[in-house]
């Protein structure tokens, strides 16, 4: 298998670096990590949004 950059940031696999592969795409872990914190502050966003 030919190693893919990542999609998002352009990052190559390397000894510290992830690439998972799926629907047409790649991310890597970092990529991966931030998506998780833009997600939790756009929850926490909504949440605020909805309380008030």
């Amino acid at each position: 298998m030919t190693p893919v950059s990542c999609d998002w940031c352009g990052g190559h696999p390397d000894k510290r670096r992830i690439i998972v592969q799926g629907a047409g795409m790649a991310i890597c872990d970092d990529c991966v990590e931030l998506v998780v914190i833009i997600i939790e502050e756009e929850k926490k966003r909504r949440a605020a949004e909805n309380e008030g």
